[in-house]
């Protein structure tokens, strides 16, 4: 078995002293002073060098230890998987054999390096868990490089087939990220990556019938091999609980714009009813494989519900649209004038229509758009 000790300071040099000379091949280390001369009598090499000539060998991390998380990164990177900290060799107590035997055995390495992981899961927590405690989410800057390339580029493809199907009169208005992203921080939620609109169910409607007949339909295998999707052509696919439309970006990816609908119900329709009704679909739903079983029993739902009707003061989420009603905490009817009149407002440099009261439809969607999320900082589609 081939040790490299990945540094040659402090640490490098008492692992050289606990494994011996004999069981070190050579020193690796990221300092370019040091790349080409010898200590202790080994090679220092380049990171580059231990990529390209000696990947076979285990690796030793020698470093501080708010340095060992960026080194093991780096390793993970450059394809190097069999590496153990120095420092979880330190602390484990009362060794029934020498460091040499005991790392010489494959899955004792790996579970260093799951020692090496948890410990540093546990400090990333508490400094995730700080920011969240002591910052405002609202003076979050805004995305850089590839992702908020890709956000203004999804902004262009969105309002380009908005533009595409004005003759069918609908209005799909900004909804859960995009609309949460504007009232929060006059733009793109800083890790969003797509486009989510809503429409009240005539209109809904009408985008899916123009979908069906004019655009291709994507399978969820097509769609993840990328096979045969053009670029400057809009896809579509039909999901349980929304429509997504998309199209290849610059960059490769997929651009998704997601559309979600809205109902008007009965004024003398029940709200509990309605969420009794829905808790059976929900249940219905989970007994399911496939997103077409899914899909066919939503409609069989819709069909059985007799309270969904052209115009009322009492809206909410369609029955194709209960994500946000299992995950919405304020179980009550949205008024109407919470969402009309839409109003047209400016999001990421183009025009698009918004609920007349934002902040209070997104009472719905959200518990407390003021917090930060489980998610933060995670792209959804990257």
């Amino acid at each position: 078995m081939k040790i490299i000790l990945f540094g040659c300071g402090t640490v490098g040099h008492l692992a050289f002293r606990v494994f011996g000379a004999e069981n070190i091949d050579c020193f690796c280390d990221n300092n370019m002073n040091v790349v080409g001369t010898t200590v202790c009598g080994k090679a220092v090499i380049s990171f580059q060098e231990l990529v390209l000539e000696r990947a076979g060998a285990v690796v030793v991390i020698c470093a501080q230890k708010r340095k060992e998380y960026a080194i093991a990164e780096q390793l993970e990177e450059g394809g190097i998987k069999d590496y153990i900290p120095y420092s979880a060799i330190e602390e484990l107590n009362n060794l029934d054999t020498s460091e040499i035997v005991y790392i010489s055995d494959p899955l004792k390495r790996s579970n260093l390096r799951s020692v090496m992981w948890r410990k540093w899961a546990k400090v990333f927590k508490k400094q995730v868990d700080y920011f969240m405690k002591n910052s405002d989410i609202r003076y979050m800057r805004q995305a850089v490089g590839s992702l908020r390339t890709r956000q203004i580029e999804i902004v262009g493809i969105t309002a380009a087939f908005l533009k595409k199907i004005k003759d069918l009169e609908i209005r799909p208005f900004l909804y859960a990220g995009n609309l949460l992203g504007y009232v929060r921080h006059g733009g793109f939620i800083p890790w969003d990556d797509d486009m989510d609109l809503a429409l009240m169910r005539e209109d809904y409607e009408k985008l899916k019938d123009y979908c069906r007949e004019n655009l291709e339909f994507i399978e969820e295998k097509r769609e993840s091999e990328g096979y045969g999707i053009q670029p400057d052509v809009y896809y579509y696919k039909e999901m349980f609980d929304h429509i997504s439309v998309f199209k290849r970006m610059q960059d490769g990816e997929l651009g998704w714009i997601d559309f979600f609908s809205m109902d008007y119900y009965d004024e003398h329709y029940e709200f509990k009813e309605l969420a009794s009704y829905a808790d059976h679909i929900k249940r219905k739903c989970m007994s399911l494989q496939t997103n077409s079983e899914k899909v066919e029993a939503i409609k069989d739902a819709m069909r059985g519900n007799q309270y969904v009707v052209k115009d009322s003061n009492h809206v909410y989420f369609g029955l194709d649209n209960m994500c946000a009603y299992w995950l919405n905490s304020k179980k009550s009817w949205i008024c109407k004038d919470t969402i009309y009149p839409l109003k047209l407002v400016n999001f990421e440099g183009a025009q698009f229509w918004a609920p007349n009261k934002p902040e209070g439809f997104l009472e719905y969607l959200y518990e407390n758009i003021w917090d930060f999320p489980e998610d933060v900082g995670i792209p959804k589609h990257l």
